[in-house]
Parts: C-alpha cells; sequence; structure tokens
C-alpha cells in the first residue's frame, strides 16, 4: 500500500509559478499602449504585497531612466503632490 501524498496550498503555489510568470509576460505585452510611457510621472498605490511590488517598480522604473515613480500606500497618498 502506497502512502497518500498529500499537496498543501503552497506546494500548488509553487507548481504554478513557471506558468503564471510565463502569462504575466505575454500579457505585459499585450497591454503595452495603457502603460507609462517613458518620462511620464507614475504613482503606484497598494496595500501589503502590492505595495511591495509597487516599491520594487517604482525603483526598477526610476532605475532605468524611465521618469519619476512613486510608490505609496493607500493611507499616505499624496494627491495634491505636484
Amino acid at each position: 500500500m502506497t502512502p497518500a501524498v498529500q499537496t498543501t496550498h503552497l506546494a500548488v503555489e509553487i507548481a504554478t509559478q513557471p506558468d503564471n510568470w510565463a502569462e504575466a509576460a505575454h500579457l505585459a505585452t499585450t497591454y503595452t499602449d495603457v502603460l507609462p510611457e517613458p518620462g511620464e510621472r507614475v504613482a503606484v498605490i497598494g496595500c501589503g504585497t502590492s505595495l511591495s511590488i509597487a516599491r520594487a517598480y517604482a525603483t526598477l522604473r526610476e532605475g532605468a531612466g524611465l521618469g519619476v515613480t512613486d510608490a505609496w500606500p493607500a493611507s499616505a497618498a499624496r494627491l495634491g503632490r505636484p
């Protein structure tokens, strides 16, 4: 008798990552017309994980010389910032 293999939510999540990233790369190419143009100022708002991704995006975008990019938690959005 073979013991049953228990699959955790984490194992499933990890196993789907390669396909998820491939899909994300494909989707990114289909939405280039709505993404910010080089030189545009961008504010990215997030909370929790999305704030971490927003900060990483802002750092990478500015580092690539594509324009001023800020990332804030929703509670600290600087709506009146010039």
